[in-house]
């Protein structure tokens, strides 16, 4: 999922996990909120390698 959000929204990828949290958080799902975290890790984790290379 997080190399879709790279692929399809890159520099604007960050921006749009917000959104998915935002809204999964006021929606309550919980689960949701979880997995999006994740992803936004895992998106920062590939931008920090990305500028290291």
């Amino acid at each position: 999922m997080t190399l879709w959000v790279e692929k399809t929204h890159d520099e604007a990828g960050a921006e749009f996990i917000a959104a998915k949290i935002e809204h999964l958080t006021r929606s309550g799902e919980q689960g949701g909120v979880q997995l999006w975290r994740e992803v936004d890790r895992r998106f920062r984790e590939l931008g920090a390698r990305t500028a290291q290379s």
